[in-house]
Order: C-alpha cells, then structure tokens, then sequence
C-alpha cells in the first residue's frame, strides 16, 4: 500500500500495527494500510507527534464507515499528495491536514481539543463545508 515500502520514522515505531476495530485503529486517511495517504506520509516522514497520528488513524476509520463518498474522493487525490509530501514539496500539507483530521477526531469523540490552535481549528469548520462536500461529490463521480 502506500504506506508500506517507505521508510517509518525510528521515532514513532510501534504503532503501526494497531487493530483497525479497535478506538486507534484504522488505515483510511491517517492510517497504516493500503488505503493511506496524506497522514500516512506525514508520519513516515516524521512530521506528525504520536497523539496526531493516533487521532489520524481513528479518523481514517470513522470517515469511512460514515461518508465513504468523501473517502473515495479523497482517494482519488491524496496518493498524489503524499508523493509530494514524501519528496519534500508539499510538506505544510503534510503538517496542517493531519493536525485538522485530528482536531476533528478528537473533538468527534469528546476529547480535550485546547491544545490545538485556533487556525487548526477554523481551518477545520471551514473545509467541513467547503472542500468535504466538494471531494464528497468527486468520490460519487468516480463511482458512477
């Protein structure tokens, strides 16, 4: 998958192999498997703490089960993403878009979400409406 094959940051190992039914599992956007991407890059490369990917990978799961069209959209376009993010060119994706996902997951499941800041989290209201609907109605073109 995309995720595999590339080098995992020494100082986030151990983590990988977490249940995907379990509450920190998953491999969707965020997660360890065939179907990761941006969040996936992000840690490989060292740019996200262990608690965001954690939250990533919860997120992956939860956006799958519970707007699979989004999930597909972003499919189309996040491998893309994370080469780029991997070769060093896109890497402010690779830091904001795992510390929005994860803001959203922690607040989704009750979490304390103080220790994100306030673009985190504006940036996250503001995609909730703008660009999620937007990948959600890329993800029903390519299932047609």
């Amino acid at each position: 998958g995309m995720g595999e094959g590339f080098g995992v940051n020494a100082a986030n190992t151990g983590q990988e192999d977490v249940d995907e039914d379990s509450p920190d599992g998953g491999d969707g956007p965020g997660g360890g498997g065939d179907s990761s991407y941006i969040c996936t890059a992000a840690w490989d490369t060292g740019i996200s703490a262990p608690a965001t990917w954690s939250l990533n990978r919860r997120f992956g799961v939860w956006i799958r089960r519970n707007d699979p069209l989004a999930y597909k959209g972003y499919s189309v376009f996040g491998p893309w993403i994370a080469d780029r993010i991997r070769d060093g060119k896109l890497r402010w994706i690779g830091k904001l878009k795992p510390q929005c996902w994860a803001y959203e997951m922690a607040q989704r499941s009750g979490k304390d979400t103080s220790g994100f800041s306030l673009g985190v989290k504006i940036l996250n209201r503001v995609q909730r409406v703008t660009t999620r609907p937007l990948v959600r109605l890329l993800g029903w073109y390519v299932s047609k």
